[in-house]
């Protein structure tokens, strides 16, 4: 699976800006943060390879263990501030047991990272998880910008990294985290089992997408 995204046309970035969902001053993407600001838009490109499962495959290797599509049609270009829709999604992921890392879609917009923080602890809640550590949230925009289409697929990647390395990457930017009660935001590199995860994605238009992963 290949995804790749160069969107860096003057009139693509001027249709981003009149939607009010970038960064006002062009500064760090702050995923979860209080004063967050919006995202940058940025080029990046993933891929992965998909194989069967055997009964020679090591020990460690990440699995897809489930997969959820849905659409959000709220809004032509906002979401449901209730997230009811990406709630059902990541109920859906956490069905199979406890998380250790969610990886949010976090464009550090007011919009959606309110709803998405809603959304996964009211899921978590649900859930009945109380595990300690409690599971971390992350979202790479913060490091590498919005890469829109591509956005996805990096962030399966890097889960998978994640796992192998047994290490949660941080957010740097984000001094000031939103008030969170079920999850907990990085700001170092955490070194921790990271055996389940859950990545989300979500567009303009309502497409929203949720995969978990669980290390064999």
């Amino acid at each position: 699976i290949v995804a790749c995204e160069s969107s860096l046309a003057p009139l693509f970035i001027a249709s981003f800006k009149r939607l009010g969902v970038l960064s006002r001053d062009g500064s760090a993407v702050r995923p979860f943060e209080i004063d967050r600001g919006g995202f940058l838009i940025s080029e990046a490109a993933a891929a992965i390879c998909l194989e069967k499962p055997a009964a020679s495959n090591p020990a460690g290797e990440v699995c897809i263990e489930k997969w959820t599509l849905g659409a959000d049609a709220t809004h032509l270009t906002a979401a449901d501030a209730q997230a009811r829709r990406l709630g059902q999604l990541i109920d859906r992921g956490l069905s199979s047991g406890g998380i250790d890392l969610i990886h949010a879609h976090g464009t550090a917009t007011s919009m959606n990272d309110a709803s998405e923080l809603l959304a996964i602890e009211r899921s978590l809640e649900i859930a009945g998880q109380a595990s300690t550590p409690c599971p971390a949230i992350y979202s790479h925009k913060g490091a590498i910008g919005h890469s829109l289409g591509a956005a996805g697929l990096v962030a399966v990647v890097l889960n998978v990294l994640m796992h192998r390395y047994s290490c949660v990457l941080p957010s740097p930017w984000t001094h000031r985290p939103m008030e969170m009660h079920r999850v907990n935001i990085e700001q170092q590199v955490r070194e921790r089992p990271v055996n389940r995860s859950l990545a989300l994605a979500a567009g303009f238009g309502g497409p929203l997408a949720c995969v978990t992963l669980r290390t064999i």
